[in-house]
């Protein structure tokens, strides 16, 4: 069975990544979520899921196998809302701004240059910051300035703040 996006639950599982992805980082509990998946050189959950789907749909609509590609088809363009591909298409096709005849156009490259265009510069700057603190905390280089103690404030400063 097809796993409905807009379903609260997807939302469940995306916390739970993003908390497991805290603790394994030793980022700070209060974390700003938008920091998470950038920090790790990831895209967020929801939106790896939503372009896997879009491949998934796509794939199913281009099948050699002519039973998938009908019912592919058919809850797509005919049966939308009553068809859990169909919700699905729409809900990527909806977050991505495209057409749903478009769906193939959703991709990983496409949702990179969609995160990197949403960041602010001083995001960005941000990010680069608290991942060489990282290193520093985690012992991949060494910073004689500050004390580890020092390190994991600006750390719990600029994840938080």
């Amino acid at each position: 069975m097809l796993w409905d996006l807009s379903q609260s639950s997807v939302e469940d599982v995306c916390t739970a990544w993003r908390c497991g992805l805290r603790r394994v980082w030793g980022l700070p509990p209060r974390t700003h979520a938008a920091l998470i998946a950038p920090l790790c050189g990831l895209l967020p959950l929801k939106v790896e899921l939503e372009c896997r789907c879009a491949g998934f749909i796509t794939k199913c609509l281009c099948s050699a196998n002519q039973t998938v590609r009908l019912i592919a088809t058919q809850g797509v363009y005919s049966q939308r809302m009553l068809s859990p591909i169909g919700r699905n298409a729409q809900y990527c096709a909806a977050l991505f701004e495209v057409s749903i005849s478009n769906i193939a156009a959703i991709t990983k490259r496409m949702a990179w240059i969609r995160a990197e265009a949403q960041m602010s510069k001083t995001d960005f700057d941000k990010l680069k910051v608290i991942s060489e603190l990282l290193c520093v905390q985690h012992h991949y280089i060494s910073l004689n300035t500050f004390s580890m103690a020092d390190v994991a404030d600006m750390i719990e400063t600029l994840c938080t703040a």
